[in-house]
């Protein structure tokens, strides 16, 4: 007999149908039984009926199937949808694809679907279920609401269609629609479910803030196959932006929040940057992913990769920001995604960012030492065309911590300094190439090269030398493996390499750059004479000029004075910028054997110059440079038109006219006349400034050397002896005037 309160049920519709007109499916139940029975579990009923194998798979690829339904220690209620019900439902049929991956595409949204059919500790007919003293079943999921009237359960008002079938442990009903939990009416749209997304009450910028102001709401309704997971950063993080972590913009606002994703001109790029790229075309589950993990993912909208990692603590990041776990982990399930409150916001990122998230969050290969150089740099990380090269893309090498052994810590706490910036800015320039080099672009001009090693320009504007092992399949860089290829960034593209490119400014020496250039070997060679090399190399911080062959010609330089008079009149302390020079235009410098030069400015080139100033008021010569800052390890060269000399003219110099006085001296009587001058009278000597020449200070002379390299002939000063000659002859001459 049928329970009293389906016939009442039936009395009620055909009322309906006759004011309606509505037709009503007719559901027959099967006898109900109090008691679970027959001789196997719930696993063998679903293994025995073929129009619930697609709920018995998932079961199964779930392991529910047998670790769970195939106990006979347990109890439980299932309710079993059936293979057209599945299909029919737009969200479990998409979750049902993919389902023999390894975890199922749609592991947890399965499952969670799964366990919403099933409640556990009690095997209840449909009459216990349906007899009006319950609102609510509780599943393992979500409670399930009952509509008692017309004997429905769940959200859709499913329907039994087979009851009551007995197992050992529980009873399994068959049923007409999918039991859908909660998250199957939630898309990751809907924000104001998360607290800490929604709007703020102490007035904070939320991300519902940023999304309401772009009008963004559309693009968490997507819903793709593979699934996505939304990166959700939290308002904290959302307010810290800028203090703590990424403080580039973009468009060269001072900060990011108001500057770039408040900016209503910013719109379109707030919801590129920003929402597109944190919502990655893929499913990652917490649990389904394993400690030590390690994936680079491109974004759908091709901004740039993210790196998906968690830790061996089982930190489950995204570049680097980590899901909240306090007090546990903030994730969410919406019907087309997954969701993750984070403790940083996510945005597209640059290569120099997407190097750092890898220094941090990988172990293979370890890139700590690349990092640093790159995050001291001063440098737009998020966009590094904003801050070298032409403005275009560029491809970066990133090299593994080994090869930076080339550095002894000194070398890295050097040039990591503001005076040495432009070293590193040189070096980490000479890493990277003009425009987008892919993998396959690198093999393929090898090819064209006939399968032989070629070079590329690189932003320093030295070569860095490719090759291609075609065995193995591998491009070579300096001779090194290309480990990780192809990592796309909002600025270019990346490539972790195994050996490090070096420019002259790391290799060469002050000495060492000037002896490559063939125009500067005859400085180099009385370099080279006077043992001054190993100066040159050890030094630091210098700067040394070098002058042209051409202007050496025809100079007469004594070879025991050529290093103090000459050759160190061009090696400067500290790093003599071009810049600083021309800051410096009327001061002196000294150079390193104590010799100043006055600093002037060539105002045709704009090229500091060295003034070589004439001692009896002729014309000023100067030695200009003609090019500024040539990195070495050591410091800097300039390359200057004329060779540096302190002059002394070979003559003595006019003096000035002077008029006589008018006088009529009594003649002079003499004890006795001489017949010859007692000494040879000379002009008086001109007055030098400055300091000794310690070259002619060693000879007993006060004089400065020629600046044409010429040794000067000046006349003998009056020895001792004629002196004292002259002060005895004085003497008595006075004695004989006063006694006549």
């Amino acid at each position: 007999m049928l329970p009293t309160t389906v016939l009442c049920s039936f009395v009620l519709l055909s009322l309906l149908q006759c004011l309606v007109g509505w037709q009503p499916t007719i559901i027959v139940f099967a006898q109900d039984t109090n008691n679970t029975g027959g001789g196997g579990t719930l696993r063998d009923v679903l293994v025995d009926d073929e129009n619930l194998s697609m709920f018995r798979q998932a079961l199964s690829e779930l392991g529910i199937l047998e670790a769970e339904l195939d106990d006979p220690a347990k109890q439980f209620t299932l309710f079993a949808p059936t293979n057209q019900a599945i299909t029919s439902n737009t969200f479990l049929n998409l979750y049902y694809n993919g389902i023999d991956n390894d975890p199922p595409t749609w592991h947890d949204h399965l499952e969670g679907t799964v366990r919403n059919h099933m409640v556990e500790n009690v095997a209840l007919t449909t009459d216990q279920i349906f007899d009006g003293t319950k609102t609510h079943l509780f599943s393992l999921q979500d409670p399930l609401p009952l509509q008692h009237s017309f004997r429905t359960i769940g959200n859709h008002g499913a329907q039994v269609q087979s009851a009551n079938l007995p197992a050992s442990n529980g009873l399994l009903h068959v049923v007409d629609r999918v039991l859908e939990p909660e998250f199957y009416a939630q898309s990751l749209k809907q924000l104001e479910l998360q607290s800490e997304l929604d709007y703020d009450s102490l007035g904070r910028v939320s991300l519902r803030t940023i999304v309401d102001f772009v009008n963004g709401f559309d693009q968490y309704t997507h819903l793709p196959p593979t699934g996505q997971t939304h990166v959700a950063c939290r308002i904290r993080a959302l307010n810290r932006i800028g203090l703590f972590y990424l403080p580039d913009t973009l468009n060269r606002s001072p900060e990011i929040k108001f500057g770039e994703f408040l900016n209503a001109s910013n719109r379109d790029e707030t919801i590129h940057n920003l929402i597109q790229y944190s919502l990655p075309h893929k499913n990652y589950y917490l649990d389904d992913v394993p400690n030590g993990y390690e994936e680079w993912i491109l974004s759908p909208n091709n901004c740039s990769h993210m790196l998906v990692t968690k830790s061996k603590a089982g930190d489950l990041c995204f570049n680097d920001a980590c899901v909240v776990e306090s007090p546990q982990a903030r994730q969410f399930l919406a019907n087309n995604g997954v969701g993750y409150v984070v403790d940083k916001c996510v945005v597209c990122s640059g290569v120099g960012m997407l190097l750092d998230y890898a220094s941090r969050y990988t172990e293979t290969p370890n890139l700590k030492d690349a990092a640093q150089f790159w995050e001291t740099s001063e440098w737009n990380l998020r966009n590094l065309s904003m801050s070298t090269g032409n403005g275009s893309a560029i491809t970066l090498l990133a090299a593994r911590d080994e090869a930076f052994n080339i550095f002894n810590p000194e070398d890295v706490s050097r040039i990591s300094t503001d005076m040495w910036k432009n070293h590193q800015w040189n070096f980490l320039n000479h890493n990277m190439l003009q425009g987008i080099y892919l993998e396959a672009d690198f093999a393929r001009l090898w090819e064209e090269n006939l399968g032989k090693p070629y070079n590329l320009t690189a932003l320093s504007g030295e070569n860095v030398t490719f090759d291609y092992d075609d065995a193995r399949k591998v491009v070579l860089i300096q001779g090194g493996d290309m480990i990780k290829s192809n990592i796309i960034g909002l600025d270019g593209v990346m490539h972790f390499i195994e050996n490090l490119p070096v420019p002259k400014s790391v290799t060469h020496t002050v000495y060492d750059i000037a002896a490559e250039w063939e125009n500067f070997t005859t400085q180099v060679t009385l370099i080279d004479t006077v043992f001054l090399k190993q100066d040159m190399r050890r030094l630091s911080p210098i700067t040394g000029l070098f002058a042209p062959n051409s202007d050496w010609e025809n100079k007469v330089i004594e070879l025991e004075d050529i290093s103090k008079s000459v050759l160190e009149n061009m090696i400067f302390a500290d790093l003599q910028w071009c810049s600083t020079l021309r800051s410096k235009v009327g001061e002196r410098l000294e150079s390193h054997n104590g010799q100043t030069w006055q600093i002037s400015l060539n105002t045709t080139t704009n090229m500091p110059c060295f003034d070589m100033e004439a001692v009896f008021g002729g014309p000023v010569r100067q030695s200009c440079v003609t090019k500024c800052d040539i990195l070495v390890r050591n410091g800097i060269v300039h390359q200057i038109d004329h060779v540096l000399f302190f002059e002394v003219p070979e003559t003595v110099g006019p003096q000035p006219p002077s008029i006589p006085t008018m006088r009529n001296p009594n003649a002079p009587v003499f004890w006795k006349s001489p017949t010859s001058p007692t000494i040879s009278w000379e002009l008086p000597r001109p007055t030098f400034y400055g300091p000794i020449n310690p070259a002619y200070a060693a000879k007993g002379e006060e004089g400065y050397g020629d600046r044409s390299g010429a040794t000067a002939n000046l006349r003998r000063r009056p020895g001792m002896t004629a002196l004292v000659v002259m002060a005895v002859t004085t003497l008595m001459v006075g004695l004989f005037v006063g006694w006549a």
